[in-house]
């Protein structure tokens, strides 16, 4: 298990890698065009500039976006392969808690820690929303008690008491 985070961890990050390589490349591509990443591709009065590829650049930037939001999304995965990395390593640092960790996992072959923690979190959330929808009844049910005449402070003397 710890191998396989570990080899996947390894791969994300050579993946990108490979892609802020090819970020530098559309880089320089965009610098020596003259265009540059957000420069103006028209002159002073609003025509496209004669000295710039005005569609090779508006095509480079595209692509340069997008390989920016690639590498963010690529980012996010390595630090979730990073954290599931630790997370394992963590109960089983000397072995003492390998055979546990499957066990308290129900066998998805998570870190026990986890996912013990995030079924105590779905218990929790549980217990809340059947605590309020007690509530809710309960403040339902008083005034519907009181709007028929049940309410057994109302005797119906209209008074306070005896009369």
């Amino acid at each position: 298990k710890m191998a396989t985070l570990a080899s996947r961890a390894k791969a994300l990050v050579a993946e990108r890698e490979a892609l802020e390589g090819e970020i530098e490349a559309v880089r320089r591509q965009l610098a020596e065009s003259g265009g540059g990443e957000s420069g103006d591709l028209v002159d002073g009065e609003g025509f496209p500039r004669s000295d710039v590829d005005v569609a090779q650049v508006r095509q480079d930037r595209h692509k340069l976006a997008c390989l920016y939001t690639d590498h963010k999304e690529l980012s996010a995965k390595i630090e979730q392969a990073i954290h599931a990395l630790h997370a394992g390593s963590k109960g089983n640092g000397d072995g003492s808690h390998a055979a546990k960790a499957p066990e308290a996992a129900g066998g998805r072959g998570d870190s026990g820690k986890a996912a013990t923690t995030g079924q105590q979190q779905q218990q929790q959330q549980q217990k809340k929303k059947k605590k309020k929808k007690a509530k809710q009844k309960n403040q339902k049910a008083a005034p519907a008690e009181h709007a028929n005449g049940n309410d057994k402070s109302d005797h119906g003397g209209g008074g306070g008491g005896p009369a």
